[in-house]
């Protein structure tokens, strides 16, 4: 038994330090692609992909309004901690994902925009 106890310290003492750095921590907005937005859209049909930024306060209204799972909110023209930072406080049951490249796709040039999309 004298031998088990300092094992779980280390292994308790690795626990500690792999969540201490981020690598254990959930991304609240992962970032997401075209290939990754074309997966969600066959996995889940059409979507309704919603640009925002955090300091963008006409998008808070959109962002509160985001209830569904076919509803993405797509982090745009943002710093990504900012972006977790707002969906965090506002906690919007629809999933967020951080932008890469989706709003030069769309020709997305200013937030908030809405787009409809079907894959």
């Amino acid at each position: 038994m004298a031998r088990q106890l300092p094992r779980a310290r280390c292994l308790v003492l690795a626990w500690v330090l792999l969540m201490s750095s981020g690598a254990g921590a959930a991304q609240l907005c992962p970032t997401l692609n075209q290939v990754g937005l074309a997966k969600l859209a066959r996995e889940r049909g059409p979507l309704k992909l919603v640009f925002f930024a955090s300091w963008c306060g006409e998008c808070l209204t959109h962002l509160r309004q985001a209830q569904d799972k076919n509803t993405l909110l797509i982090a745009a023209f943002d710093e990504k901690k900012a972006a977790e930072r707002v969906i965090a406080k506002l906690a919007p049951r629809s999933e967020c994902y951080f932008d890469d490249g989706l709003a030069a796709a769309f020709k997305i040039d200013g937030v908030p925009a809405t787009v409809d999309y079907r894959g």
